[in-house]
């Protein structure tokens, strides 16, 4: 007989390494051939494979513990259900040879019992109405195939990221007109807000956050019948504020910022820190031409930036004006610090230029620490 696809649909494409021969029954892709087919009389061979279904479906073999779930202010709409088997393939049992009949076999339509059960839930245990169907397959058992999508019915809006007390506002709107008893708002830094009686399709709640950190914000709403939740995550940032440039480093040895050496070619390093900030970015460039940058999720702690050779070589003899800049995402503008660079082929002298802000006028107080430090 002609070769079918598993669901039993005709074979419409094929890429055959060669011709079936008489008495093959199944056809598998090649490794190393360019997925080309080759036939086998084998059809119980165990082989690697890829199970692949149509988004929204799933199928349920008895006896399996299977849960239907949607996403954050998701619900469950089913779309049909059937139970029995039309299909060999799936859910096979391990102990017995594979042999289909569709006399013995059948498949009848559950739609209304899986509705029943998981309609408009956001978790539905589907195993537990499963145990009520008789059997309509005996030798080679049932399976369930559901059809279903995610509907939104709950939106959480807050912001991606914030500063630390800043006015946050949370917001909530349903999708559909529906009665929730109770709902319980966690800001995820221990503070918990329980709304009651919410009128209409929206709310909002004000929030200040006293700590950097990332949180999952959760809104949980229950009824005599079901329960959703709806999450999302903010990140609170401290801003920056002032920075400065301690030390620079060459080989071995470390200068005051009023005093750097290097040598064209070799491993130069600047140590700044800011005064407050999380999650702060670091970069040195000259113009508009980045040299180096650094990532720390503290600021306030002394961090070393290196400058390649490569970047040296690139910058070549002479004095160059360097500036180092430091952000985040909820500092506006940014924080900078300029440095005068002198690079010479057999050493050279750097001169730090009073460490500011240029957000700031005037020069910055800031004390240059006493005794050199060795890395």
């Amino acid at each position: 007989p002609p070769f079918s696809w598993l669901d039993g649909s005709p074979l419409t494409f094929s890429k055959w390494l060669s011709n079936p021969q008489s008495g093959t029954a199944c056809g598998y892709i090649l490794r190393h051939s360019g997925f080309q087919w080759k036939a086998t009389k084998d059809c119980n061979k165990n082989m690697h494979f890829i199970c692949q279904f149509e988004p929204g479906r799933r199928i349920v073999c008895l006896g399996h513990n299977t849960t239907l779930h949607c996403g954050s202010g998701q619900v469950l709409m089913i779309d049909r259900a059937l139970f029995g088997r039309d299909n060999i393939h799936y859910c096979q049992p391990r102990s017995s040879t594979p042999t289909f009949t569709h006399h013995r076999c059948s498949w009848v339509e559950v739609t209304a019992s899986i509705k029943a059960h998981c309609q408009e839930y956001q978790i539905c245990r589907i195993s537990e109405v499963m145990s009520s169907f008789d059997d309509l397959c005996p030798d080679l058992k049932s399976y369930l195939t559901v059809d279903y999508h995610c509907k939104v019915v709950l939106t959480l809006s807050v912001p991606v990221v914030a500063a630390v007390y800043d006015v946050i506002t949370i917001k909530a709107k349903w999708h559909i007109q529906s009665s929730w008893g109770n709902c319980t708002l966690k800001t995820g830094d221990g503070h918990i807000f329980h709304l009651h009686g919410l009128n209409g399709l929206k709310s909002s709640t004000v929030h200040k956050y006293t700590h950097p950190g990332t949180f999952v914000v959760a809104l949980e709403c229950t009824n005599s019948e079901r329960h959703i939740i709806a999450q999302e995550i903010i990140t609170i940032e401290e801003p920056v504020a002032k920075i400065g440039a301690i030390r620079c480093f060459a080989g071995n040895s470390s200068f005051y910022e009023t005093n750097c050496r290097a040598l064209l070619g070799g491993a130069f390093q600047i140590q700044t820190e800011v005064k407050a900030g999380t999650n702060v970015v670091y970069r040195i460039q000259i113009d508009d031409r980045l040299l180096a940058s650094l990532h720390v999720e503290q600021g306030n702690i002394p961090q070393n930036i290196t400058l390649s050779p490569d970047a040296l070589k690139q910058l070549g003899p002479g004095c160059h004006k360097l500036t180092i800049y430091a952000s985040n995402l909820v500092t506006f503008p940014e924080f900078s610090s300029d440095l005068q660079n002198l690079m010479t082929r057999h050493g050279a002298t750097s001169k730090m230029s009073p460490s500011k802000a240029k957000t700031k006028t005037g020069p910055s107080k800031t004390k240059p620490k006493t005794g050199p430090t060795n890395v």
